[in-house]
């Protein structure tokens, strides 16, 4: 009984990834074929690409820098109370 759920769960694993697979690869045929419909050029879709990942770069850049600020805010405070606590 215990194989045969393992087997189970091993079988359903493999087939959501080929579906996940699957899907993308329509949605990105769909995208093609919607961009050949309205006759986009390739330089107008890299353009939307790029500002597209240098927009997801910029807010990765400021939560990386938010992140290391509050480090260093929590690790002074943690200094100063034990200062505060020893003195």
């Amino acid at each position: 009984m215990r194989n045969e759920i393992y087997i189970l769960k091993q079988n359903s694993l493999t087939s959501g990834i080929i579906i996940k697979i699957g899907l993308r690869v329509v949605v990105l045929l769909l995208c093609i074929r919607i961009l050949s419909m309205i006759s986009a050029t390739i330089w107008t879709v890299l353009g939307v690409l790029l500002a597209y990942l240098l927009v997801c770069l910029a807010l990765n850049l400021i939560r990386l820098v938010i992140s290391i600020i509050l480090s260093i805010l929590i690790f002074l405070l943690i200094i100063g109370l034990i200062i505060l606590f020893i003195f």
